[in-house]
């Protein structure tokens, strides 16, 4: 009988770790809620020569992207970068963070937000909602994938995971946003913090 309890604990151990791999959220290749330290650290590894700006006034946040931006791109699990900027708590926890995501070779935007959408679905799972739509006068068939939609604001191509981590939630999304980018974002619902900044400084 004791030994028949013991395997059932081992079991309920492996099931644990198992459910806490699934549910692990990284950004940038460090595990989320992790030190502003240890997120420079890995932009630093991954673009020894990128440009890193620690705003303290006004908040806590942390933006970064290529050093010869705009002619160079920092590249995120395989994906360029155009920017991106990140959050903290006042203890220096990581929040939230916003990668800002770009076409390449000539690509349009929307094969771009299929891809991400694909890797993220293979991550966490199917999206808890997926919009894709276009708005007046874009919403005639034929219309479908156009540029000028994107940029005139009338494309709505969006979706939303919702990951349980550690004693949070995080809320991952992907957008495309009008200046033809598709906006990666991570957001920890109850971690507090002052005014999301979605911005590079100039």
């Amino acid at each position: 009988m004791k030994r028949f309890s013991g395997i059932i604990v081992v079991l309920l151990f492996l099931c644990v770790d198992i459910c806490a791999q699934k549910s692990r959220v990284m950004v940038w290749g460090i595990p989320f809620a992790s030190s502003k330290k240890d997120l420079i650290a890995a932009i630093q590894a991954n673009a020894p020569d990128a440009m890193i700006v620690d705003v303290r006034q006004q908040g806590n946040s942390l933006l970064w992207r290529a050093n010869g931006f705009p002619d160079e791109y920092l590249r995120f699990d395989g994906f360029n970068v155009y920017s991106a900027a990140a959050e903290f708590t006042s203890d220096d926890k990581l929040a939230r963070a916003y990668i800002g995501l770009i076409p390449t070779n000539g690509k349009k935007v929307f094969k771009l937000y299929s891809t991400v959408k694909k890797y993220l679905t293979a991550k966490y799972g199917n999206p808890q909602s997926d919009y894709a739509f276009f708005k007046s006068p874009y919403h005639q068939k034929g219309n479908e994938n156009n540029t000028w939609a994107v940029i005139e604001g009338k494309c709505v191509y969006s979706a939303f995971w919702t990951v349980p981590y550690r004693k949070s939630t995080i809320t991952i999304s992907i957008e495309i946003t009008n200046d033809r980018q598709v906006e990666l974002s991570f957001v920890d619902e109850k971690a507090k913090v002052s005014s999301p900044v979605k911005q590079v400084a100039e």
